[in-house]
């Protein structure tokens, strides 16, 4: 049976694009936008901030952004705006967090318009490192750098296209927004586009799941040109959940709530 919606039980994700009758004409167009929005992996080229920074970053943002109960989509774009200016500018260490908390304000007022974290709310949990001003100076900075270019697709863009039209149990479909919020964090997962990580989190949530072989020539919009990729970023998740650390494991409590996500609460 076909999981027709990409909400959870709890939490407000909104329903996505996913409604019309031309999901394959616009899982193409946003893998269009993609190829000129993706960010590949850029530490080996910073200074002064690397991978476990980031990790330990984008956990605490997974547990911030629970906490708000704010969209998906605002969690996802906040690491994409957050990454692709650290790609552009070799960002200083005591700046990383900083970075990391306007890039989550961009991305609640562009995603979570009538409930988006304010200025104070973030001066808080900067617990006292940075001030309204220093928020609102890197919030002009990080949007002149990327060119004002926020309206991109992102791994959640194409679970909420894919999920509703294709033969996935919600039970599975859960699994791989837990799948795809896990990779987000990992930096070396910057090496695949988010449409070929979105196929590969939801067919491996399928394979463990529900016991079916999905793979992208099963999605709308996809070609076997993407195979290959797809495979890649399939063994990279097989390999990061065999080797995964505990000790970072704010997506694995955000998931394990039995009134948000009771299919998937088991498994984490």
């Amino acid at each position: 049976v076909a999981c027709n919606s990409v909400k959870p039980t709890g939490g407000k994700y909104k329903e996505s694009e996913n409604s019309t009758d031309y999901t394959e004409d616009m899982i193409i167009n946003k893998k269009k936008l993609e190829r000129k929005a993706h960010t590949l992996p850029y530490m080996k080229f910073r200074t002064q901030i690397n991978s476990f920074m980031r990790e330990i970053l984008l956990d605490w943002l997974v547990s911030v952004h629970d906490r708000y109960d704010l969209s998906p989509s605002t969690l996802h774009l906040a690491v994409y705006i957050a990454d692709k200016y650290c790609a552009c500018i070799d960002v200083k260490g005591n700046d990383y967090q900083l970075v990391v908390l306007a890039a989550f304000h961009v991305a609640s007022k562009y995603e979570d318009k009538y409930s988006a974290i304010t200025v104070e709310q973030c001066v808080t949990l900067a617990a006292g490192s940075y001030n309204k001003s220093d928020i609102l100076r890197m919030e002009s900075m990080i949007l002149f750098t990327i060119g004002f270019r926020i309206s991109v697709p992102t791994v959640w863009t194409f679970l909420g296209l894919i999920v509703p039209h294709i033969n996935i149990s919600c039970h599975s479909a859960h699994f791989a927004f837990y799948l795809s919020e896990c990779v987000m964090i990992q930096h070396d997962f910057l090496q695949h586009r988010p449409s070929i990580l979105a196929s590969a989190c939801i067919a491996q949530a399928a394979n463990l799941l529900d016991g079916s072989t999905l793979n992208v020539y099963d999605f709308p919009g996809y070609t076997m040109d993407d195979l290959e990729h797809h495979m890649a970023a399939m063994e990279s998740i097989t390999s990061f959940l065999q080797q995964k650390n505990s000790a970072l494991n704010s997506v694995g409590i955000k998931y394990g709530k039995p009134k948000s996500w009771d299919s998937v609460c088991k498994l984490v």
